[in-house]
């Protein structure tokens, strides 16, 4: 067969089963634009939580003597001294957190 005669007959088929020809050309192109549009709708979320996450910084943090903006119960506002010292921090002699 040459290429001009399948081409022909391809045609031919075409023009004769016109109901199934537009519904598999239906079918291809929502497959198609449905697939770029999850791809678009993942590539928009992605770079929200990228952006979402870039305020947070890279592997950063901050630590900081009084933190402001935490409260404690009692008595104490926000950004008020805990008096922590170096002695309270430092484990007791009878803790045994780290006793094999």
């Amino acid at each position: 067969m040459e290429f001009r005669e399948i081409l022909r007959m391809a045609f031919g088929s075409l023009g004769v089963n016109k109901l199934r020809s537009f519904l598999t050309m239906s079918g291809i192109s929502i497959g198609v634009f449905s697939v770029i549009g999850v791809m678009t709708a993942v590539s928009a979320l992605r770079g929200s939580i990228e952006t979402g996450l870039s305020v947070l910084g890279s592997n950063i943090f901050q630590i900081s003597r009084n933190p402001t903006g935490f409260q404690t119960s009692g008595t104490r506002a926000a950004g008020s001294s805990s008096g922590v010292t170096l002695r309270s921090s430092r484990p007791s002699a009878t803790s045994s957190c780290c006793a094999t």
